[in-house]
């Protein structure tokens, strides 16, 4: 009888709590990243050592924010001021536009740093994350 309460308290206590710790693992890993952990390359692809960072990476870790409101009502995210002002991004210009995983892409302070979700265009560098 003992073991069949550890198995239902194990199962009904300890599961939620453990199936929990992937998502606050993984908010914590995104929330951790910093403006001078990510840099831009040329090409289309990150060196080795390196990885696309994502649309969502930055915004978790407030790199992205809620920018400008747009005729239509809708917040445009943007680079936080800080990151964006003051250029903490390795290797990333005032005109540049660079491609983020999952097809997105932000702007240098040259075009007010805009981020968007998906982009088609063509672009000639990407954001890398250590």
């Amino acid at each position: 009888m003992a073991n069949k309460n550890i198995i239902l308290f194990i199962f009904f206590v300890l599961t939620p709590i453990l199936d929990g710790c992937s998502d606050d693992t993984e908010q914590a890993i995104h929330g951790n990243l910093k403006a001078e952990d990510l840099s831009v390359h040329v090409g289309q692809t990150c060196p080795a050592g390196t990885s696309e960072v994502g649309y969502d990476e930055l915004i978790d870790s407030g790199i992205l924010v809620e920018g400008t409101q747009m005729e239509n009502g809708n917040s445009v995210k943007e680079l936080n001021n800080d990151v964006c002002n003051i250029n903490k991004i390795e290797g990333m210009g005032k005109w540049q536009i660079v491609r983020l995983a999952g097809g997105g892409s932000v702007d240098g302070w040259g075009y007010d740093c805009k981020a968007r979700t998906s982009d088609s265009r063509d672009l000639g560098h990407v954001m890398c994350k250590k």
